[in-house]
Formats: structure tokens, C-alpha cells, sequence
């Protein structure tokens, strides 16, 4: 175990080396410079204003980001813990000792289709990646609940893989389409705050259901409902979204 965990942190070091050696700043226009130099002067030295500042930086952030956030917080309400699955699949008898692999099979689905699913969002429209992304989790958890078997809980552990792949970057592009490169900081620490809400929110709830639906005798499925519902609710928002900004479906560049 000690030799397993060692090199767990092997991609961690190599992230933060190409973090550092080939990761650049954007750049900032003279308006977006004047901004920060006026917000750099004003902020002044102390603890108390310094936190005053935060919060207006929070307070100034558009309402297309503020939608986006709870458009994805709502999905990661559908993201609750491999725990649940894993749950799942011990009760229709998968082997212990088929697990790991499972969770492999699902990052190595994830690693192999990120990039050229990227690249089909950059040159197509992120648009339609997410709304495909959603498809695959719907259809993840209803495999999930209709096969109760090895084979099929494999399938849903890659399923959740291709659905992670085409949504992972998107949705950080989706939240980062309405922000100013001087908001970008404010924003996504608003959303992180945000985020473990939802997670957190979300793990409770699929317990409760998984409790509801065993006493019902139909096994640990109901945070798979859930998570139906969950993706539902998120992608009718994220079409209310594209009706209210249909500049914002433009192609994705974080995959470049």
C-alpha cells in the first residue's frame, strides 16, 4: 500500500511542473489593468477592508455566472460518491477484486476521450458536448438500476467516464464564458463554495434515497433516481441558459 500511494503522487508533481513551466497568464486588456490597479489602491492594507474588497468583487460578478453555478451545482447533485456505486455493485455480486479494476477502466476512459472531446468542442459548440455528456449520465444510472449484473455495472462505470470527459471542461468553460479575466479568481472561489455545498447536498440525499428505496425492497437504487432527476433539472436549466445567452454557446477554448 505504501509503494501505491508513493506513486499516487507522481501525476501530482508532473501537474504541478507543467503548471509552472507551461501554463501562462491571460492577458489583460489597459482597461482590464486600470481595473485592478484602481481595486489595488483602494483596497488598502488592512485585514478588514481587504475583506470588504473580496466581497464586492463577489457582489460584482454577472448574473450569467451566478445562473451557470447553480446549472452546475444542480448536476453535481448528480455526482454523488463512487461509494454508492460501488455499494451497488457489491449487492448484485461483483467480485471485490473486480472493483479496482472497474474504477480504472473508468479513468482511463476519462484520460483517453477529455482531448478529442475537447478538440470537437472547440471546433463544434460546447453546446451541444454538454447536453450529450448529460445523455451519458442519464443513461449510466438507468443501467445502473435495470442491470444488475457484472456487465452492467462495468458499462455504467464507463459511461460515467465518457459523461465526466465531455463535461468536465465544458461546464468550467460555461462558467467562465461571462466572467472578465479580473473576475476569474472571485468567481470560481464563489463556485468552489458553491460546489461543496452541492456535493455535500448531494451525497445526503442519494443516502436517504438509497435508504428509502432498500426498505422498499428494491435494493440500493434510489440515488440513481436521483441522479436522473438531479441531470434533468440541470439540463432543462442549461437549455433556459442558452435561450437567455445564446452568445455563450460559442466553441470552448479550454481545452486548447
Amino acid at each position: 500500500y505504501e509503494g501505491f500511494f508513493l506513486s499516487a503522487a507522481i501525476p501530482a508533481c508532473l501537474a504541478i511542473l507543467l503548471l509552472f513551466s507551461h501554463i501562462e497568464q491571460p492577458q489583460l486588456t489597459q482597461d482590464d489593468e486600470k481595473s485592478v490597479a484602481l481595486k489595488s489602491d483602494t483596497a488598502g492594507a488592512k485585514t478588514r477592508e481587504s475583506f470588504r474588497s473580496q466581497i464586492a468583487g463577489v457582489r460584482e460578478l454577472p448574473p450569467q455566472f451566478l445562473f451557470s453555478a447553480v446549472i452546475v451545482a444542480t448536476l453535481y447533485l448528480a455526482r454523488f460518491s463512487e461509494t454508492f456505486v460501488i455499494l451497488r455493485a457489491k449487492s448484485v455480486g461483483v467480485p471485490m477484486s473486480v472493483l479496482p479494476l472497474m474504477l480504472t477502466v473508468n479513468q482511463l476512459v476519462q484520460s483517453v476521450l477529455t482531448y478529442p472531446v475537447g478538440v470537437m468542442a472547440d471546433r463544434l459548440s460546447s453546446k451541444a458536448i454538454l447536453f450529450i455528456g448529460y445523455c451519458f449520465l442519464i443513461a449510466a444510472n438507468l443501467v445502473f438500476i435495470s442491470m444488475p449484473s457484472t456487465v452492467g455495472m462495468a458499462l455504467g462505470f464507463v459511461l460515467i467516464g465518457v459523461h465526466l470527459s465531455m463535461t468536465h471542461a465544458n461546464t468550467k468553460s460555461l462558467l467562465s464564458a461571462a466572467l472578465k479575466p479580473t473576475q476569474r479568481g472571485a468567481g470560481f472561489a464563489m463556485f468552489a463554495v458553491i460546489s461543496g455545498i452541492s456535493l455535500a447536498a448531494g451525497n445526503i440525499l442519494a443516502g436517504v434515497l438509497n435508504d428509502k428505496s432498500s426498505r422498499l425492497g428494491l435494493g440500493l437504487i434510489g440515488c440513481f433516481y436521483g441522479g436522473i432527476a438531479a441531470t434533468v433539472l440541470s439540463g432543462a436549466m442549461l437549455a433556459l441558459y442558452y435561450a437567455l445567452f445564446p452568445t455563450h454557446s460559442k466553441p470552448s477554448t479550454l481545452s486548447k
